[in-house]
């Protein structure tokens, strides 16, 4: 079996790729910073540029990381009312069906050209089920807040 070329560079690319995923971006900086201090006499414009530059993606960076804060605050608010009005429908719903069955209504069953019609307590059960263990799995993978460590 003849392994192509490409599969190969592929391969080794992404091994060396990985070897070196892990980057220490602000060791690079900081001996970035003193390789231009060291080197650029104090009157030198390119060490202002740089400090300039550096100044510039720094205030970027950190209104970057507030709106993306405030708008993971504002989506957290909008996807909770979603969740918490989707269990309370099917809260609804699921205490309805436990109702009709109660007053007597038993369980009907309807076929017709327009499709399948079901009423029964069972229904309101798989509800009720459905409704708790959904809002069990947003509390358990979704709602969970962690701290962003710096």
């Amino acid at each position: 079996m003849k392994i192509p070329t490409v599969a190969l560079v592929v391969l080794f690319a992404a091994s060396l790729l990985s070897a070196q995923s892990r980057v220490d971006f602000s060791a690079a900086a900081a001996a970035a910073d003193s390789n231009t201090s060291a080197s650029a006499s104090p009157d030198s414009s390119a060490t202002e540029q740089y400090a300039a530059a550096r100044l510039a993606y720094d205030q970027f960076a950190l209104l970057h990381a507030q709106r993306t804060y405030e708008w993971q605050f504002w989506a957290s608010i909008i996807i909770f009312v979603l969740v918490i009005t989707a269990v309370g429908l099917g809260l609804w719903m699921s205490f309805l069906h436990f109702y009709e069955g109660r007053k007597g209504g038993g369980g009907k069953m309807k076929v017709s050209r327009e499709g399948v019609e079901v009423s029964s307590p069972v229904i309101g059960l798989m509800i009720l089920v459905v409704s708790l263990a959904f809002f069990y799995l947003y509390l358990t993978q979704v709602y969970p807040i962690v701290e962003v460590k710096h």
